[in-house]
C-alpha cells in the first residue's frame, strides 16, 4: 500500500499539457513578376501546416516547479511552431520550447530561470510580444492585493571573440507594474512595462 501512495503522490505532482493543430491557407497574391514574363502576377499559394506542443510541469517542492516543454518550429522561428507540408516526406524538427524553474520564495513572488513563458501581464492583442515567444533569463514577479509586477533580464544572443575582443552580449532589461481594480463583476488591469 505504501508504494501505491508513493506512485499516487508523484503522479499528482506531474502536469502533462499539449495540443495539436492542422491548417489549411490559401494564399492568392495579386503582385506583378518582375522577372520575365513580366506583368504576369504571382501564382496562388496552397499550403496545409501543423503545429503539435508537447510540455510537462512537475512541482519539485512546495515551491519549486520545474518545466519542460517540445514544439514543433520551422527553421526555430521564435514566434510560431508552424510547420508546412513539404519536403517529400521529410522529418520534421522538434525544438526545445520551455525548460524552467519557478521558485516561490514568498507567498507574494516568485523567481523564474531558463527558457520560459512570458513572465508579465500583456493584453489579448498586443503588438509587441506574441503569445508564442518564450524568452531566455531569469525573471522576478510578485503579486500582492491589487498589485502586481516583475522585473527581468533576457539574453537574446552569446556573442563570442577572440581573446583581446570586446564582445557584448544583446539583452533585454525590463519591468512592469500594475494594478488589477475589481470593478462590479469584472476587474481592470491597468499597467505600465519598460524595457
Amino acid at each position: 500500500d505504501a508504494d501505491k501512495v508513493k506512485g499516487t503522490d508523484w503522479a499528482s505532482k506531474v502536469t502533462v499539457t499539449g495540443d495539436l493543430r492542422y491548417r489549411y491557407e490559401a494564399i492568392s497574391d495579386d503582385t506583378l513578376n518582375a522577372a520575365p514574363p513580366a506583368g504576369v502576377t504571382t501564382a496562388d499559394r496552397y499550403r496545409d501546416r501543423i503545429r503539435a506542443r508537447l510540455a510537462v510541469t512537475a512541482k519539485a517542492t512546495d515551491n519549486l516547479t520545474l518545466g519542460l516543454g517540445l514544439t514543433s518550429a520551422e527553421n526555430g522561428d521564435p514566434r510560431s511552431g508552424n510547420q508546412s507540408l513539404t519536403g517529400v516526406f521529410n522529418k520534421k524538427p522538434i525544438e526545445i520550447d520551455l525548460a524552467y524553474f519557478d521558485w516561490k520564495f514568498s507567498s507574494w513572488g516568485n523567481l523564474i530561470g531558463g527558457k520560459m513563458k512570458l513572465p508579465f501581464v500583456k493584453g489579448a492583442q498586443n503588438l509587441f510580444w506574441d503569445n508564442d515567444i518564450t524568452p531566455e533569463g531569469v525573471a522576478f514577479t510578485f503579486s500582492r492585493g491589487i498589485w502586481f509586477g516583475s522585473a527581468y533580464n533576457f539574453w537574446l544572443q552569446e556573442v563570442g571573440g577572440n581573446e583581446p575582443a570586446v564582445t557584448s552580449d544583446p539583452m533585454i532589461h525590463g519591468a512592469q507594474i500594475g494594478v488589477r481594480m475589481p470593478m462590479g463583476g469584472s476587474t481592470l488591469t491597468l499597467a505600465a512595462h519598460y524595457y
